[in-house]
């Protein structure tokens, strides 16, 4: 940490008198990381499911994996981030997965493979890699897998064979200057399309080694996509998509062909094929020689698409997602589930508290986080804005976002699973940040000053009144702090004055002479961040002699301030992480101790001795000192079973209900009346171990007593709730 040593040094700056220094570490506080959810996706580019979780090739964000049994509660389960290249591809052998990973800018990078046990998929361990992409100057695009080999294509010219037998030692076996735009493997042939247009074929032997130069089959009009299914083999080119009888293996015979050009994916399903390009269509392959179009599904961009039964699971490329359509009827495809992924391009930027509950703006995200206990902070629930999400201001059952340049919404939080927008204002102008006071709430807007609504009925604000811009300036901040309104503007900070709801008066303006990237106020204190230059404590109690009280300048790029209880705690991004300063004496800032965080701290929450910190691409949260009562983040004994807990209880219409496991297994969790007659079956189906939430909607329930169950095998829990209309 740089440190300017001013102590016993007084000098006048923009108008401020500055007295004092900054002191280096004593008595460091500890802090101790007890739980963390998200870990940011990148552009997933493959998938694949197997006994209840999905596995990601999530680009940057390496390999994650993810439990989407319930979809009311997707859960982010285990990940491995520590390969050189960014996950494209994955396979999966009983327990161990496999990852190919590739540069995607640059041949001369290189590509590798890892081999991870994934026994327990929380915590994905290394067992082996082939680390000699250096040597092969390698851009992987795809592979296919056929026993013990893998077989790689990429560019330029290259097709590698590798055996993955043994996972802890993958090995190369042979490579061909071949440029494949994409591959298949079928019986004891890969076939490819290479970037010249030839259809190729390459023998394997009965080890799965490639052993012979590959034979030219018949040229296509492009490049293109290839599937096998069966004997059917269809090519997708720029102009259309052929279907290939190909019973002898070196001798096709066309069966059929209809056009579509811009084709990404194919997936046949009997006698459906799904196919990827502008739009999902949906084509009736039933009469091969002349295939019907059914429907389509407007347009998207998919990376990559999986058919269990009737459902089609999908990944949007890009800003990832999954969706989910019922296609029982491929003339009216069903949408049923959408999920944004937590984004790893640094978009978690706002954490705001309230109750139990931990709101993120991610993006254009609202991410509802249940941190009833913080060792399991788990995701329960979303709300997609139409643009991004600035700032948050609420209590436990109304949410206020102001969102860029959309004006504010109105959240509300009766089920805080499904946050549900109830009303809007688009008028004001250029939104910031939001106050919320009593019964008004202030909208810092860019353009237009600080609007006031009322909100004394939230499902209708009202907007009556607003302070004009000093002058040319921007309000692009506030912060209140008693009766003053602080203010953020481009090059100084104005102090307002509430002399009533709607009437403000400004008591003074400082020119900082700097640009203010932000600025936080507590008790009268103001902390300054300016852009490339030192932190700031000014002392604004007496607003006829404000003092410039400190400078101190982190290893970071500050993003956040908050202080309590004499502590000045700092976000400081990706190379500071989260910092602690004694404000014990305001002229000598103490650091306290410090935490280097995952991602880049950006925004800070205080509960108690809890402190939530937004990471950019996760929430982590830590706690400040010692040990307080705060459960350990496993279950440590067999008792621990269950641990059922119901909030609200009692309660109106709807009560979330939270439950810990120790081991997997089938788990049922229903509600039954006072006489033993089940009311409804909330949970049955395999769970794996950790925290679970769901939410119980009781609107056709009568007030009364009601019995939640847990069970898993012999062992049961019973909590009782009470409804009261």
């Amino acid at each position: 940490m740089k440190i300017n040593s001013l102590i016993g040094y007084g000098l006048v700056c923009c108008g401020l008198i500055f007295l004092g220094g900054i002191s280096t570490a004593q008595d460091e506080i500890p802090i101790s990381p007890i739980g963390r959810i998200y870990n940011g996706v990148g552009d997933v580019k493959q998938f694949l499911i197997q006994d209840g979780l999905t596995y990601l090739a999530a680009g940057n964000g390496g390999v994650q994996i993810w439990n989407f049994s319930d979809l009311e509660a997707p859960r982010f389960v285990g990940g491995y981030d520590g390969m050189k290249f960014p996950a494209i591809d994955l396979y999966l052998r009983e327990e161990v997965l496999y990852v190919l990973h590739s540069s995607g800018s640059s041949p001369t990078e290189g590509f590798g493979i890892i081999s991870l046990d994934v026994s327990d998929p929380t915590h994905p361990v290394l067992l082996g890699e082939f680390t000699e992409y250096l040597s092969l100057a390698f851009m992987a695009r795809k592979w296919v897998i056929k026993g013990n080999h893998a077989y790689v294509a990429g560019s330029p010219n290259r097709l590698c064979s590798f055996n993955i037998g043994d996972p802890q030692d993958i090995r190369l076996t042979r490579v061909f200057d071949n440029n494949f735009a994409d591959i298949v493997v079928h019986d004891q042939y890969l076939y490819g399309i290479e970037t010249d247009r030839r259809f190729t074929a390459i023998e394997i032997d009965q080890d799965n080694e490639l052993i012979r130069d590959p034979i030219p089959l018949f040229d296509l009009a492009s490049t293109g996509y290839l599937v096998i299914d069966g004997q059917l083999l269809y090519i997708a080119t720029n102009q259309d998509i052929s279907i290939y009888n190909i019973d002898d293996p070196l001798h096709f015979r066309v069966l059929g062909r209809f056009n579509k050009n811009r084709v990404t994916q194919m997936l046949p399903a009997g006698n459906l094929l799904i196919v990827v390009g502008d739009y999902i269509y949906f084509v009736d392959i039933s009469d091969i020689a002349t295939p019907t179009e059914l429907s389509y599904l407007g347009a998207m961009s998919v990376s990559d698409l999986i058919l269990i039964e009737n459902k089609l699971w999908f990944i949007r490329r890009g800003n990832s997602s999954l969706d989910i359509l019922d296609i029982s009827d491929p003339a009216n495809v069903d949408h049923e589930f959408y999920y944004p992924f937590p984004s790893n391009t640094h978009t978690i930027k706002k954490v705001f508290c309230s109750g139990n509950y931990t709101y993120l703006a991610d993006k254009s995200t609202l991410r509802v986080v249940d941190t009833t206990h913080p060792a399991f902070p788990t995701e329960i629930g979303f709300y997609l804005a139409p643009s991004e999400i600035l700032d948050i201001v609420g209590d436990t059952s109304i949410l206020y976002i102001s969102l860029k340049d959309r004006g504010i919404r109105v959240l509300d939080l009766e089920d805080p699973s499904m946050p549900r927008a109830t009303a809007y204002n688009n008028s004001l102008g250029r939104p910031g940040n939001l106050l919320l006071r009593d019964t008004l709430l202030y909208v810092a807007t860019s353009d237009s000053g600080i609007q006031f609504l009322n909100v004394s009925d939230p499902y209708d604000p009202v907007k009556v009144g607003r302070f004009p811009a000093v002058g040319s300036a921007y309000y692009f901040a506030m912060q209140v702090d008693g009766d003053r309104i602080y203010c953020q503007l481009n090059r100084s900070i104005s102090v307002l004055h509430f002399d009533g709801p709607t009437e403000i008066t400004l008591d003074t303006t400082w020119d900082t002479r700097n640009q203010i990237e932000f600025i936080r106020v507590f008790d009268g204190i103001v902390y300054v961040k300016r852009t490339a230059e030192e932190n700031q404590v000014i002392d604004m109690r007496n607003l006829r002699a404000p003092r410039l009280l400190d400078r101190f300048n982190p290893p970071g790029n500050t993003r956040d301030f908050y202080a309590k209880d004499s502590i000045l705690y700092v976000a400081d991004g990706i190379y500071g992480g989260l910092r602690l300063y004694s404000t014990t004496n305001l002229d000598s800032l103490v650091l306290l101790g410090s935490i280097d965080t995952p991602g880049e701290a950006s925004d800070i929450e205080m509960k108690g001795n809890i402190a939530y910190v937004a990471g950019l691409t996760n929430l982590s949260l830590y706690r400040i000192g010692e040990e307080s009562g705060i459960e350990s983040p496993e279950p440590k004994t067999p008792e621990d079973f269950g641990m059922i807990e119901a909030y609200p209880n009692p309660f109106n219409s709807f009560t979330s209900i939270h439950y810990n496991l120790r081991t997997p297994g089938v788990v049922s969790l229903s509600i039954i009346d006072p006489l033993g007659r089940q009311v409804e079956q909330l949970r049955q189906f395999h769970h794996l171990p950790g925290r679970y939430s769901v939410s119980w909607q009781a609107e056709n329930c009568g007030s009364g007593l009601y019995f939640v169950i847990l069970q898993q095998g012999t062992r049961r829990e019973i909590k009782p709730v009470i409804l009261i209309r």
